[in-house]
């Protein structure tokens, strides 16, 4: 059953979405997803701000320059200021570019050696049982069951393995 909003939901949520609360940390509080919150705000003739936009001050500002600079993620960052991640990965990218820059590219870069060694332990257990299914790899890896089928067909895709069988028997062997 929907939330009823009273005018005291309303007055609250507007004093702090007024005071810099982002409408998800808002929405957190006052029990109703963002989406609602940002029409009972607009129907009481609050702006809704653009997200990127939110309302932090200089020393949150800067203290969220820290935080990012000593490897705290943007996740985690922007549940301690209850604003997305899309609006502190902006911010990060507009106060600090270069080095925004630098850590995107770093972060790809450790994301595509993850995948290759994820790749390799897969690549291993079939090659140690002869023949496997994806959840024969999974198990053995204990790797997500839809991230081994990805790995499977980007191997399968490379030509490192090849499909065995078909239906519930298909399992996968080394070439």
């Amino acid at each position: 059953m929907a939330k009823v909003w009273t005018d005291d939901d309303v007055a609250r949520a507007a004093a702090m979405y007024e005071g810099g609360q982002s409408l998800t940390a808002v929405a957190e509080v006052i029990g109703s997803s963002p989406d609602t919150v940002a029409s009972h705000l607009r129907k009481a003739g609050v702006t809704i701000r653009p997200q990127s936009l939110c309302k932090l001050d200089d020393d949150q500002l800067r203290e969220i320059e820290r935080l990012f600079r000593q490897g705290d993620s943007q996740a985690s960052i922007a549940q301690r200021y209850g604003v997305s991640r899309a609006a502190i990965s902006n911010l990060l990218r507009r106060a600090m570019p270069d080095e925004y820059a630098e850590h995107q590219a770093s972060a790809k870069q450790l994301s595509v050696d993850a995948r290759a060694q994820r790749q390799a332990g897969v690549l291993a257990v079939i090659r140690q049982q002869g023949r496997a299914s994806r959840l024969e790899i999974s198990q053995a890896t204990g790797i997500n069951y839809s991230t081994v089928k990805m790995d499977v067909d980007r191997l399968v895709g490379d030509g490192l393995i090849h499909r065995v069988g078909s239906g519930r028997t298909t399992g996968y062997a080394a070439l």
